[in-house]
């Protein structure tokens, strides 16, 4: 019991005072406090020992609101860095404004609970950049609770962090993701969230499906500009105007497999 309410109250040493009567006589006898420094551990066993803290790379998220005159380089960054740091404290927010030039964020809980949390930012005339006007940093209601699910952990925030995995490794799949985000930044993630933020981080990489098809009749006139003589046929379904198939015959290549056919002769 000793040990137990010394390491509820953090205690490093404790005084032990023996009192010992006898015949009529009583004594005081003090033992010396802090001659060893004990691990209660090893009183305790292995069940009450101190559990080292797993480092994250989500841990930085809790910084990345600090005061007011903080930088932004526009409002999607400020978006993104928002996300993290609502999720890495465990709190909801919403918009009451959300524009490219102005950002107004209040605490879920300001109806229910009237927390006082709230952020304004407002972008600069002269770079562009957003800069934190006013801030109450302190929540004032009970919802500030970090937890290993977040509602405001979806593929927006996911796709920021798997971008170079996915860029890598183009056929990682979603529970693969789900896996890996757990063991390095310490959050569940639903397979549903997975694959969104792995659609989202090929999108960012390489471009929309809709980018890439619209550029084919770009490149079909530069071919044909380039390389005289070349062929480019582009089929799509007619009710959809779906792309289907693509055949590209290069005039230098024709050329050169005619003059080995006439060279064969």
């Amino acid at each position: 019991m000793l040990f137990c309410s010394a390491r509820i109250h953090r205690l490093e040493c404790v005084d032990i005072s023996v009192l010992k009567t006898g015949g009529g006589c009583r004594r005081n006898c003090s033992v010396d406090s802090c001659s060893e420094v004990i691990d209660e551990g090893d009183y305790l066993g292995d069940a009450f020992r101190t559990e080292v803290h797993k480092t994250y790379l989500s841990d930085e998220w809790s910084s990345y609101i600090h005061n007011v005159g903080d930088k932004f380089h526009g409002a999607a960054e400020l978006r993104e860095k928002l996300r993290k740091y609502a999720i890495a404290l465990g709190f909801k927010f919403v918009f009451l404004r959300n524009d490219l030039d102005r950002i107004h964020a209040v605490c879920a809980n300001v109806g229910t609970e009237g927390c006082d949390w709230h952020l304004r930012a407002f972008s600069s005339s002269s770079n562009g950049c957003l800069y934190i006007t006013e801030l109450n940093n302190t929540h004032t209601c009970k919802g500030v609770v970090r937890t290993q699910k977040h509602k405001l952990l979806g593929s927006k925030v996911v796709k920021t962090c798997i971008a170079a995995d996915v860029s890598f490794n183009l056929s990682l799949k979603p529970r693969e993701i789900m896996s890996k985000f757990k063991s390095t930044y310490g959050f569940d993630i639903s397979y549903k969230v997975a694959l969104k933020a792995k659609h989202r981080a090929k999108e960012a990489i390489y471009g929309s499906d809709a980018d890439t098809f619209s550029k084919l009749s770009w490149y079909k006139e530069a071919v044909l500009q380039s390389n005289p003589g070349s062929s480019f046929v582009l089929e799509v379904e007619p009710s959809s105007n779906r792309f289907q198939r693509l055949f590209v015959a290069y005039g230098g290549a024709d050329s050169v497999c005619n003059w080995k056919e006439w060279e064969s002769r």
